[in-house]
């Protein structure tokens, strides 16, 4: 693995410098102490691929299948905070109603005997659209109309299941590398919105009246106001 002595971010091996500073990039021993380890029977953990501040993403093999997928666990520190664990259940709940191929596919959310809270989700290869922004810094026409082409269908199914994202920013959009085709895949649905009735008690605990969620440079104006 190797990191950015600036901003503390992991990286791939085959990563040469920090997209979010410019950075080079050093290689340093990894002292996870999650690598290695089997969850509940069926995922072995390879690697780290990120940290985030609600848990972090591993790249892990599916011991029955030997298949990669990606293994989103909680930090230990927020276990307790049920409004958290909720966030983490409703992203699984959210892409499994979607099931689009520019979104994130989720297949399985788990809690382990030790108190894991986990999301199993497909591996990715490539990189986030931030992370393209800072490297080309402007897209053609072209280049920017099919990206969009493949985020709308996502966004659209998700509207039709009465989902709303509320969180879409260039950091949640991933530019997937498929047999050498890039692929557009919409990330995180931890804070998206349900409008069925038989989400209204645990919406009231997530995102209360008044309570803003989301990213200010990407809001809409109506949640702005």
């Amino acid at each position: 693995m190797k990191q950015c002595l600036k901003c503390n971010r992991p990286f791939e091996d085959n990563s040469a410098f920090c997209p979010y500073d410019g950075q080079r990039l050093i290689f340093v021993q990894n002292k996870d102490d999650m690598i290695g380890r089997l969850i509940d029977n069926k995922y072995q953990i390879d690697k780290l691929i990120a940290k985030g501040g609600a848990g972090a993403v591993y790249r892990c093999t599916h011991v029955q299948l030997n298949v990669p997928v990606a293994l989103k666990i909680m930090h230990s520190n927020s276990t307790s905070d049920v409004s958290t664990i909720e966030r983490f259940r409703r992203e699984a709940y959210a892409a499994m109603q979607i099931r689009h191929p520019n979104a994130i596919a989720v297949m399985d959310f788990g809690v382990t005997l030790d108190n894991l809270v986990y999301v199993v989700m497909e591996y990715l290869s490539g990189v986030t659209l931030r992370q393209r922004l800072k490297e080309q810094k402007f897209f053609s026409i072209k280049d920017a109309y099919e990206i969009i082409q493949q985020i709308a269908p996502a966004t659209a199914i998700a509207h039709k299941r009465k989902i709303v994202h509320r969180d879409l920013k260039p950091e949640n959009i991933f530019l997937h590398l498929d047999s050498e085709q890039e692929v557009v895949k919409v990330l995180d649905f931890g804070i998206a919105k349900f409008k069925e009735a038989i989400h209204n008690e645990v919406e009231g605990n997530i995102t209360r009246k008044g309570f803003v969620v989301g990213t200010p440079h990407y809001m809409s104006p109506e949640q702005c106001y």
